[in-house]
């Protein structure tokens, strides 16, 4: 009897579980249905998005309308971009990214064209290549600005962090300074290098500071010396030369500005040279 009760106690017990289950089934049942059904338009919306998104990555990459076929150049010059149409860049351009057998434009690898355009023209700065859909090319750039020339038998362009720029010249361009003995080995290096000289960087920082000194504003560098440190010196446009040695400009600007002002204005009076080495400013007659 004892078995038997004991039996039909576990029976009890079951059934009840069985009825408690099927009761919380019922209740969460209709919530469960509703979630799904209102989860199903997200669930299409994003199918269709996947979908569309394949669709339109194959049309880019297939698609005969998304050809490589136009090459736009713009140059920045003060704070604006140029359209401009150099021959010799879009042929480089169109080169580097097989122009002329149409790829696609998705397919265009645009960190090899910037490399093998600015390997070719050292003369840019900076450079920015960009796909412009469906069919265009654009390249985004600024040229090097040369401030100096440096004298090696030939005139050698360099910018003002001492890059060497392509342009030489059999005569000196008189539009920018001429520096002397600054870099013996210019001769052999390749444009589009900085060329790591001393006395070519005191050079370039001379000519950057000049003109922001007010005391020198009025003047203008136009050749430099930069052949011995002790005897470093430049000449300015009105013809005399300013022997600087191993001061630098600035602790001597004042000085330097005080002669200038009392200088005659008539030409034929003018010093041959200010010497600012020393403690007392010497000025030299012609």
């Amino acid at each position: 009897m004892w078995r038997q009760s004991k039996r039909s106690g576990r029976s009890g017990a079951s059934a009840g579980r069985s009825r408690s289950r099927r009761a919380a089934a019922s209740v969460w049942a209709p919530w469960v249905v509703k979630g799904t059904m209102g989860l199903l338009p997200w669930m299409i919306m994003t199918a269709a998005a996947i979908g569309a998104l394949q669709g339109l990555r194959l049309f880019l990459q297939e698609g005969a309308i998304c050809r490589l076929r136009q090459v736009r150049l713009l140059e920045e010059r003060e704070g604006r971009f140029h359209p401009v149409t150099d021959a010799g860049l879009l042929r480089d351009v169109g080169q580097a990214a097989a122009v002329d057998r149409e790829p696609q434009l998705a397919r265009v690898d645009l960190r090899r064209v910037k490399s093998r355009v600015s390997a070719e023209h050292p003369e840019m700065e900076q450079m920015v290549v960009r796909r412009n859909w469906p069919d265009r090319l654009t390249v985004l750039y600024r040229k090097r600005v040369p401030v100096a020339q440096i004298d090696a038998g030939r005139f050698f362009w360099v910018d003002g962090h001492g890059v060497l720029l392509p342009t030489t010249l059999s005569e000196a361009d008189p539009a920018f300074p001429v520096i002397a003995g600054a870099v013996p080995e210019v001769t052999t290096a390749k444009p589009g290098r900085r060329l790591e000289s001393a006395m070519l960087e005191r050079s370039l920082g001379v000519l950057t500071e000049f003109p922001r000194l007010r005391a020198l504003r009025s003047f203008r560098v136009v050749q430099i010396n930069a052949q011995d440190e002790r005897n470093f010196s430049f000449v300015l446009d009105n013809g005399v030369e300013v022997r600087l040695g191993q001061a630098s400009l600035q602790s001597k600007a004042k000085a330097l500005g005080a002669v200038l002002a009392s200088l005659p204005k008539d030409p034929q009076a003018l010093p041959k040279y200010i010497d600012l080495r020393f403690e007392q400013v010497i000025v030299g007659p012609r």
